[in-house]
């Protein structure tokens, strides 16, 4: 049970590290144009072109710590992939 209310608080951050980001003037999004950002208590802690750098600082000074990385601009692009065969 403390596993599912840590990750529910987890994500409960996240959600409002998101909704903060999306509520910031199009002039400070636009500072990172093209670039991922990473979101923490409200403020842009680090940013960068390539994302897996991004997230490899991010774990390194955060550990486990929710933190929003997401494209400074734009909406998130969502990926699925299905390795299931259709019949």
């Amino acid at each position: 049970m403390r596993d599912l209310n840590h990750f529910q608080a987890q994500r409960k951050k996240i959600d409002a590290e998101a909704e903060w980001w999306r509520a910031v003037s199009p002039e400070t999004r636009a500072r990172y144009s093209g670039e991922f950002v990473a979101i923490h208590n409200r403020q842009v802690v680090d940013h960068d072109r390539d994302e897996d750098k991004l997230r490899k600082r991010i774990r390194a000074k955060f550990g486990k710590t929710a933190v929003l990385l997401t494209p400074a601009e734009g909406q998130r692009e969502l990926r699925i992939v299905s390795t299931r065969l259709a019949p």
